[in-house]
């Protein structure tokens, strides 16, 4: 199924179910997050929900748990598609609530969940507080902040994905140990290159901003290590009694990709270490989260 499919898109799925029964649960299964009559009711939905993060943050498994909810169309990261196509280091003019319409034509009469990185506005030239600006016209109202505060596991987490193209583990599937070699003084990012400790500062005042911005808002803030990694399920319950939703039964499919100590997963983890060494974010070497 495409990530934003056209009507004609959804005639050929239901012409596939038809010629292959043995595959209707499984279509089903995704078409049914579609409303046939989305595109004609706009002004259906009932209400906006985004999430920001910085990715490798249990994001992938809470939208799963979101998305199973009938009240609820989740259109994951909407910006995504779009650097797909070009690349993740290019940066490209999208009209942001132009997207959001677009995104969000098969909502129906349920709330539309979507997701953004901090680098996404970066790569598209728009400040956070005009994106939340272009948010709160478009009709958001819920403003959940997922934050994983060991940031240099989650930097290591996204590089052994996207060194070794492992980002998701099924949870029926077992995990295995992969390790990368970090760089401390020339490290490349979706935004640029930069020194470890810069790009950790960074990370960090992304969050505090958006946490300044946010502060008459409802806004929900999620703790990857409290809420999403012993049980996704908490996260997910969080989500829907923030929202106003019952939370009705959901399945998490997936497992925690690298789970491993930092010592195990970086070939050079005393370099990293003596770079960290005296610094605030030091302690983040020895935490598991």
């Amino acid at each position: 199924m495409p990530y934003n499919p056209t009507p004609q898109d959804l005639i050929k799925s239901a012409a596939e179910i038809a010629r292959s029964p043995a595959k209707l649960t499984a279509k089903l299964r995704v078409l049914r997050k579609y409303s046939l009559l989305g595109p004609l009711m706009p002004d259906a939905r009932l209400g906006g929900i985004v999430m920001f993060h910085a990715g490798r943050s249990g994001s992938s498994v809470l939208a799963s748990l979101l998305d199973q909810h009938p009240q609820v169309y989740w259109g994951q990261e909407i910006y995504l598609p779009h650097f797909k196509a070009v690349g993740v280091r290019t940066r490209i003019d999208v009209d942001p609530l132009v997207l959001l319409n677009r995104a969000s034509r098969w909502v129906g009469r349920r709330y539309f969940g979507f997701e953004v990185k901090f680098w996404h506005l970066h790569q598209t030239g728009v400040a956070l507080d005009d994106y939340l600006d272009v948010l709160r016209d478009f009709g958001v109202q819920h403003f959940i902040i997922l934050e994983r505060k060991n940031l240099l596991r989650r930097l290591v987490s996204s590089q052994i994905g996207s060194t070794h193209k492992r980002m998701v583990v099924k949870k029926s599937e077992a995990t295995s140990l992969l390790t990368i070699e970090l760089p401390v003084q020339h490290l490349e990012h979706q935004t640029g290159e930069s020194t470890l400790i810069e790009y950790l500062e960074q990370q960090q005042a992304n969050f505090e901003r958006l946490r300044t911005l946010l502060a008459s808002e409802q806004a929900l803030e999620l703790s990857s290590a409290e809420d999403i990694f012993p049980n996704p399920v908490r996260g997910y319950e969080r989500v829907c009694d923030f929202v106003g939703l019952k939370a009705v039964p959901a399945e998490v499919p997936t497992r925690r990709v690298n789970p491993y100590p930092l010592q195990a997963m970086l070939s050079n983890f005393a370099e990293v270490e003596a770079a960290l060494q005296n610094t605030p974010f030091e302690w983040m070497l020895y935490d598991t989260d």
